[in-house]
């Protein structure tokens, strides 16, 4: 069909369309790319040690202890290695508060196309050992990028204008008892 003189291309329904469908197949490729690919490590590691994972290097530096300000906390120290390259330097902590609570407060280097989470266990044996839990999770940013777009593209969509054109009631007609329009 030709276009009218003043008539867009693409209005905004159907804008709206072609990004909620887009979202839509963002989001499944980033659940079926994480659920397909990620990894998930429950390892006893000590000072120096490493694990892989893909290409990927853990290695375990140490654990320090540290003060915060209504906690205090055993804090990891965990290098991200990429080959010989220092990805990233990771600092996994497990928390005591003062209310007796103990929480694992994981540590995330995130990325569009993977995020790597570490999390600090409990002490294992001697040696300064510590259980630690290692994850490799790909595309897990594309299931949020795929919702962002399946959110846009709805309101879009609501944008069209001609969705809010005024509609004129009739006036209901009465036929004995009932009221009829």
């Amino acid at each position: 069909q030709r276009r009218a003189a003043g008539q867009k291309f693409l209005s905004a329904e159907m804008l709206g369309m072609v990004l909620g469908h887009l979202g839509v197949a963002i989001f499944v490729i980033g659940v079926m790319l994480t659920e397909s690919l990620s990894v998930e490590r429950d390892v006893r590691m000590e000072p120096g040690q490493e694990q892989s994972i893909g290409d990927y290097r853990f290695r375990f530096v140490g654990v320090r202890h540290v003060e915060g300000p209504n906690f205090t906390a055993d804090e990891g120290l965990i290098h991200i290695l990429k080959g010989d390259d220092l990805v990233a330097e990771l600092r996994p902590q497990k928390r005591g508060y003062k209310g007796g609570q103990v929480m694992t407060e994981a540590a995330i280097d995130p990325g569009l196309f993977r995020d790597i989470y570490v999390a600090l266990g409990e002490p294992v044996g001697d040696n300064d050992a510590w259980a630690v839990r290692l994850y490799y999770k790909p595309m897990i940013r594309w299931i949020w990028l795929g919702a962002i777009f399946m959110t846009i593209g709805g309101i879009v969509s609501a944008s069209e204008r001609r969705l809010y054109r005024r509609v004129e009631q009739k006036a209901p007609v009465v036929r004995g008892n009932e009221a009829s329009v």
